[in-house]
């Protein structure tokens, strides 16, 4: 069960990639809210292991919320090297604080060139598995640990990309592939 104040995030839609020169990365974020007052703010930062490369408040005056900034020399996102940014985000009414999220954002371009896949400029070649969210004890209900567990070992086997199959995996899954750096094909 989940209680939400009247005042809450509906969405929040991270739409950041890696622009055309490959190492400036486009910080694009919208917002879609429940409600709002004449007092609601949302304040946000992106940081990089606790250095803010950005942080702004952004007085609400719409039910949604859109944000893009360049961020300059950004590292970049891969199967191979996953960085992952920091964003924090609060939503304020009144000086109240409604809601805080947590979330990270990697900046990444994905491209097909004549028919060959690029990531980042650089040739991609997935190798990849079928995924199905199960385990001999829980059934369908996958605790975190053994995820985590299940995608180092795929890890140490070279495989970069995985298909779910037919609904959709547990919001823990697709950060830890965030983490580890695994290109997600999401069957849902």
């Amino acid at each position: 069960l989940l209680s939400l104040d009247k005042i809450h995030f509906k969405d929040i839609h991270n739409k950041s990639i890696l622009k055309e020169d490959y190492s400036t990365g486009l910080f694009n974020i919208s917002f879609k809210l429940s409600d709002y007052t004449d007092n609601t703010y949302i304040k946000f930062s992106l940081l990089n292991k606790g250095n803010i490369l950005t942080q702004k408040e952004i007085k609400v005056d719409s039910i949604e919320v859109n944000y893009e900034e360049d961020i300059l020399n950004v590292l970049k996102w891969s199967d191979e090297a996953p960085n992952l940014y920091t964003l924090n985000i609060t939503l304020v009414d009144s000086n109240e604080i409604k809601e805080e999220v947590e979330m990270n954002v990697g900046f990444r371009r994905i491209e097909i060139k004549e028919g060959v896949m690029y990531l980042n400029n650089k040739r991609l070649i997935l190798r990849g598995v079928n995924r199905h969210e199960f385990n001999h004890l829980e059934g369908r209900v996958m605790p975190k640990e053994l995820i985590e567990k299940d995608l180092k070992i795929m890890k140490r086997m070279n495989i970069n990309s995985i298909r779910t199959s037919h609904y959709p995996n547990t919001i823990e899954f697709y950060n830890l592939c965030d983490k580890y750096g695994f290109i997600v094909m999401d069957e849902v």
